[in-house]
């Protein structure tokens, strides 16, 4: 997820932070905002390290992943 597609998720659930002008937040709109951007990055974050751990899983016991031995070493 890049910074338009989140700024479109804060969008959907606060569209006054459309239109030009100035807003006012207050603390709770402050902190639910916060909240949104934090669950945003944590379920990114999540699904990257499920990633990376599945590409770990097919790495040689104890060293690193090695794609050439995956790939050559029939």
């Amino acid at each position: 997820m890049n910074s338009v597609e989140l700024w479109q998720i804060v969008i959907r659930k606060n569209p006054s932070f459309d239109a030009d002008g100035q807003v006012t937040l207050s603390a709770k709109g402050l902190k639910k905002l916060f909240d949104l951007a934090y669950q945003k990055g944590y379920d990114h974050g999540f699904e990257n390290g499920k990633a990376w751990e599945e590409l770990n899983h097919r790495a040689m016991p104890g060293g690193p992943l090695n794609i050439f031995k995956d790939i050559f070493d029939k």
